[in-house]
């Protein structure tokens, strides 16, 4: 009996740890999306900043540098989205794998009692 209650004892702290990973990805995930909000909206400034002084024939390499620069650190914080979203679809599987041998070993075990 006491085996049995340090293996669930076990299994909770993992469970646990791999809660407290994905809580910890999901707030790297708000802030990725926050500085990809700040940046969409720097592009856009940029943008729109661009389109009047191309009207004015006075839009700077500068400008253009600026605007090339933002898209680059939007396609770098989409990346880094996508391996957050990653690394919870790992944790999650990993999660889901672990409840199905659990499941496994206690149909086993009722099968044997019976």
């Amino acid at each position: 009996m006491f085996e049995d209650e340090v293996a669930r004892q076990s299994r909770e702290n993992s469970k646990q740890k791999m809660l407290i990973e994905i809580e910890e990805i999901l707030e790297k995930l708000r802030k990725n999306s926050a500085y990809r909000n700040e940046l969409e909206q720097a592009k856009d400034e940029l943008e729109a900043k661009i389109f009047v002084d191309g009207n004015l024939d006075t839009v700077s390499d500068a400008q253009k540098k600026e605007l090339s620069k933002i898209d680059l650190k939007i396609r770098w914080a989409n990346d880094e989205r996508k391996n957050l979203l990653g690394d919870i679809e790992s944790i999650l599987k990993t999660l889901d794998e672990k409840n199905r041998f659990i499941e496994a070993q206690q149909a086993d075990l009722e099968e044997l009692a019976n």
